[in-house]
């Protein structure tokens, strides 16, 4: 970025630090442009074994849009409630930074591979630099974008006929909005990408939706719950208190990993007073 401080730089310089940092990062990107479109990779099978290396019959966790991390300046430690994953187990949060909530739930779940799709750039560079040695072997993050064609060139050389459909789940958190009309087109959560996701997908498969708004909830879980995505909900729209997302009457029915994939989640609310959640399962064929 070529940007240097000196000791006695002022607000000037910091002011034009944090606008270079801004533009390298942009908040919202079309993801409709054709650059974006076709950001995807497809990675041959070589470059899934290298990625994880424990092996790709493990199942597979994917994040679309892993921008996300904890909340600026905030480094306390979440205490996660018995009643969700069985221990009181503290998780590490430090300040916000993208691909944060993959770590953590790897080290949740360390039986599962994960993988983080996020279309801008340097998001993904923080992520893969950031990855903890614990983690670095089962988490991975690549660019790409998310819509229907996107995912299926995801997997295309993924070995179906070896190991099976890699999605045991999948976590769309925080998508941006996208709140004018005329922008709607640009949002993630679709029937048409849900259907995508489901191609790919174990039976036992379920997709956790969770936004702090409410119309791109209840338009989220419409879409996602359309017959022809593939799924059907598990746990309907629910407005989830703060860091309680998962203490819900219905989630004690959830299996248990879905649980600790809720209580992970969890950690992102303390930044607003109101969430919205919803689980989808994997419809049967």
């Amino acid at each position: 970025m070529g940007l240097v401080l000196g000791a006695g730089a002022g607000s000037g310089a910091r002011r034009g630090l944090a606008t270079a940092l801004n533009r390298r990062r942009r908040q919202h990107v079309n993801p409709l442009t054709a650059a974006h479109r076709a950001a995807t990779p497809a990675p041959s099978t070589d470059a899934w074994r290298a990625a994880f290396p424990h092996g790709l019959d493990r199942p597979l966790h994917l994040d679309i849009g892993s921008h996300k991390g904890t909340v600026p300046g905030d480094r306390r430690r979440v205490m996660l409630p018995p009643p969700l994953t069985g221990t009181r187990s503290p998780l590490p949060c430090g300040a916000h930074r993208a691909g944060a909530f993959l770590h953590r739930l790897a080290a949740a779940l360390p039986h599962y591979n994960h993988l983080g799709v996020e279309v801008r750039a340097p998001f993904v560079e923080t992520a893969l630099a950031h990855r903890p040695p614990a983690v670095a072997d089962r988490v991975h993050f690549l660019v790409g974008n998310a819509y229907a064609e996107a995912i299926d060139r995801l997997f295309a050389h993924w070995p179906l006929a070896e190991v099976g459909p890699p999605l045991a789940s999948v976590s769309i958190l925080f998508p941006d909005p996208w709140l004018k009309a005329r922008h709607h087109k640009r949002r993630v959560a679709t029937a048409a990408l849900a259907a995508a996701l489901a191609r790919w997908a174990r039976p036992d498969a379920v997709l956790l939706f969770k936004s702090d708004v409410a119309e791109v909830a209840q338009a989220a879980t419409d879409e996602l719950g359309q017959p022809a995505s593939g799924w059907a909900p598990l746990l309907p729209l629910t407005a989830a208190a703060p860091l309680h997302a998962a203490d819900l009457a219905a989630a004690a029915t959830l299996p248990p990993d879905v649980r600790t994939l809720l209580s992970v989640a969890s950690e992102r609310e303390r930044v607003s007073p109101a969430m919205w959640v919803s689980v989808h399962h994997r419809r049967t064929p």
